[in-house]
C-alpha cells in the first residue's frame, strides 16, 4: 500500500481504520481525559486485552515498550488518538 500524495491525516485515517475494536480500545488507554499522552503499565494492559492485539500495535509502531510501560511513539499519533478515537 503506497502513501504517495496523501496527507498525514489520510495516512493515519487509513492506518487506524484497519485496527480492531480491541486495538482501538488499547490506544485509548494512552490518552488522558484532557487529551494528553500518558504511559501505561504493560501488566495492566495484558490483564485487560489480548496479547496479540498489544503485539500488533507494537508491530505497527504506534506504541513502544519500555521495561514495565508502554508509551505512544509520537505526539502526532497521540493527538490523532485524542481527536479521533475517543469513546
Amino acid at each position: 500500500m503506497g502513501f504517495t500524495g496523501l496527507s498525514v491525516r489520510e495516512v493515519l485515517d487509513r492506518a487506524f481504520g484497519k485496527l480492531s475494536p480491541s486495538q482501538t480500545s488499547i490506544l485509548r488507554e494512552f490518552i488522558t481525559p484532557a487529551g494528553t499522552a500518558r504511559s501505561v503499565n504493560i501488566d495492566e494492559l495484558e490483564a485487560k486485552y489480548p496479547k496479540a492485539d498489544i503485539d500488533a500495535l507494537l508491530g505497527l509502531a504506534f506504541v513502544r515498550r519500555n521495561d514495565k510501560e508502554m508509551i505512544v511513539v509520537h505526539d502526532l499519533i497521540a493527538k490523532y488518538i485524542a481527536e479521533n478515537l475517543r469513546a
